[in-house]
């Protein structure tokens, strides 16, 4: 009895209280479900039938003008029934919720007696223009997501009109092909006018911008991207908002496990895809958590491994019995230098990626729920670059590893108001340096030493081509083979970390912490009304160096805690 009469009073003021702010940040996480019913023989409106979404605890009843609607429905594929005394029961099948909009379902009933628990059954279909959506969205649910040759998030958006992903170093914004940063631009905008939210909290780069964590396929109920017109709710966006919402576990338990792999073709004989190694697992399963009632889950998690780049060179050898002898290659006498000693097709690089993801849901009752989710992921990342064909061990690696925990509470006030209270925290580190050099290495005591990078030298040792100086680091034919800093102080080298053999050494993380609290509310037929607030803190660290083979590296710092809200 007390609940009873505080929610109401509670709901007003809170309703009072957000008028005051601003709508600015709140992605949408649900949709809603409206529509009517009616006689079948006279078309006039039944009111008091039963309308129940089967499955869940969702429904309502119809108002005097047959006229009814459901909120707060996570986005999915449903059925909708609809029971009145005298007349049959009508069952709806393929009922599409989508975020942030409203799927119309009108209903007639006929009056005629039929046997008992025999029921119509009518497939729903989606109208070609919904008045209700007044911006330019593309939804992908997660039965299209079966469908599509798809392993990512960038790979879902660049098969929607006026989206391209830039590839190549060449094209992309210097540093971002090396760091495997994806460079997404949509309708002309840069990678960081794009916003992305996971169940309504952001989890983007706060650093490099863009989309800060991975998430696999079997994970997504529902994505949808908006490419303009945004409502007040969205923020933090010029070019673009990717609103993504993953699942929940159901009643019963489900369960998928898929793998792929390219090493057939090449048992079959494909040089290029024995080399390129691709292989990939993916799988999820949920369902009620046992011994718990109205407690269910949802697991999902994916591990990649292929090569960055496959490519076929020509069978020109260095025979050091014939050091100068030249062959006829592409119009021209080419004479072979002694690194090169592997003809035909070479694997470069590698993209090895793992990620988890977990939610948990626990409901009070059909009108409270609560939240909890979490997600892992890991990885390791060399890109190719012509530089450093002969020399890889060179190149640096890039080493990615997010964790991200969220709290939602769910409360529905009444038939047409709810509120949602979210908590998250979200954290990124990021090394950017050479694999397998040792701290001790690059250390004041060691200014003296001479770094091997994997490459042999002649007798002399100051042959030609096989001591560059130092600003010859990655030239058109080959890297440095060794890396010297003799010349350098002591203070000078304190500047100069682990992994300095190519242009950059970074090290990064970044944390964010975002409150947020927002209300829905269904004032009447036509209009609903969103309002909430919202707290971030932030945790930026920054450190990078370029050239940090010579003298004096360029270097970057920046370490601060920046604090919004709206």
């Amino acid at each position: 009895m007390v609940l009873r009469r505080i929610c109401p009073i509670a709901g007003v003021f809170l309703l009072s209280f957000l008028m005051l702010y601003p709508l600015f940040l709140w992605a949408g996480t649900t949709g809603k479900i409206a529509g009517y019913v009616r006689d079948k023989s006279n078309n006039q409106p039944l009111p008091g039938a039963n309308v129940i979404i089967v499955g869940t605890q969702m429904g309502a009843a119809t108002d005097a003008n047959g006229y009814f609607y459901i909120i707060n429905i996570p986005p999915g594929v449903y059925k909708v029934q609809v029971r009145m005394i005298g007349y049959e029961t009508v069952l709806m099948k393929n009922v599409r919720v989508q975020v942030d909009r409203t799927t119309k379902t009108n209903f007639s009933l006929p009056s005629t007696v039929l046997k008992l628990g025999k029921e119509i059954v009518v497939t729903a279909e989606r109208p070609l223009i919904e008045p209700d959506i007044t911006t330019k969205t593309n939804t992908i649910s997660a039965e299209e997501l079966k469908t599509m040759p798809v392993r990512g998030i960038a790979d879902i958006m660049t098969l929607q009109a006026g989206i391209m992903e830039v590839m190549g170093s060449f094209n992309k914004v210097p540093g971002f092909d090396s760091r495997g940063i994806d460079d997404v631009h949509v309708r002309g905008g840069r990678n960081g006018e794009i916003a992305y939210m996971i169940d309504g909290m952001y989890v983007e780069d706060a650093i490099y911008a863009g989309m800060g964590t991975l998430l696999n396929r079997e994970a997504i109920q529902e994505l949808t991207i908006i490419t303009g017109n945004f409502n007040a709710e969205y923020g933090q966006a010029q070019s673009s908002i990717v609103n993504i919402v993953t699942k929940e576990g159901g009643a019963r338990y489900t369960g998928l496990m898929e793998a792929s792999t390219g090493e057939i073709a090449g048992k079959l004989g494909s040089k290029p895809d024995d080399l390129r190694d691709a292989h990939q697992l993916i799988g999820s399963f949920g369902g009620p958590v046992p011994l718990i009632k109205r407690m269910n889950f949802f697991l999902s998690g994916s591990q990649s491994f292929k090569r960055y780049a496959v490519y076929q060179f020509d069978n020109i050898v260095y025979d050091p019995k014939n050091p100068d002898k030249s062959t006829w290659s592409y119009g021209a006498y080419r004479k072979a230098f002694e690194w090169d000693t592997i003809p035909g097709w070479r694997a470069f690089g590698f993209n090895h990626t793992w990620d988890f993801s977990g939610k948990l849901t626990y409901r009070f009752n059909p009108s409270m729920k609560l939240i909890l989710t979490n997600r892992l992921t890991e990885r390791l990342f060399r890109n190719f670059d012509w530089a450093w064909q002969y020399a890889e061990a060179g190149r640096h690696v890039v080493k990615d590893r997010t964790d991200q925990q969220g709290l939602i509470w769910t409360h529905q006030l009444s038939s047409s108001t709810f509120y949602n209270i979210r908590a998250s925290r979200f954290w990124k580190g990021r090394t950017f340096r050479v694999h397998g050099i040792n701290n001790h290495e690059l250390t004041p005591g060691h200014a003296d030493k001479l770094i091997e990078l994997g490459a042999t030298r002649d007798s002399r040792g100051f042959g030609p081509q096989e001591y560059p100086t130092r600003a010859t680091v990655g030239s058109f034919y080959t890297p440095m083979k060794f890396v010297r800093f003799d010349t350098l102080t002591d203070g000078e080298i304190r500047q100069v970390y682990t992994g300095s053999a190519t242009q950059y050494w970074t090290r990064t993380y970044q944390q964010t912490y975002e409150y947020s609290l927002s209300l829905t509310s269904q004032i009447q037929r036509h209009h609903q009304i969103k309002t909430g607030v919202e707290y971030k803190t932030y945790d930026l660290y920054f450190l990078e160096f370029q050239y940090p083979w010579i003298p004096n590296p360029y270097s970057e710092y920046y370490m601060n805690h920046p604090e919004e809200g709206s």
